[in-house]
């Protein structure tokens, strides 16, 4: 069973990972290596590093493994409900 706390970091990881994937089509990249290259053509774009600093801390290379952790993320969250309504 899930308590708050575990729910309520489970909406924190869920915002951070819809906020990189939103982050990632606003920049124009779909991976790791995108965005570095994509940071050495413009060293100044403070986006890029951010993009980049928050895929290191959520262990994410490419937007096809964010899109799976998230929905991975949201087939749990459905879970948890149906098991709390029981």
């Amino acid at each position: 069973m899930t308590t708050e706390r575990d729910s309520y970091e489970t909406m924190v990881l869920l915002d951070e990972l819809e906020s990189l994937r939103e982050q990632l089509e606003e920049i124009g990249v779909s991976s790791r290596t995108e965005a570095e290259a994509r940071l050495a053509a413009y060293p100044d774009e403070a986006a890029i590093s951010e993009v980049l600093d928050l895929m290191e801390e959520l262990g994410v290379e490419d937007l096809a493994a964010l899109n799976a952790r998230l929905n991975d993320l949201h087939v749990t969250m459905d879970q948890d409900e149906d098991v709390e309504e029981v």
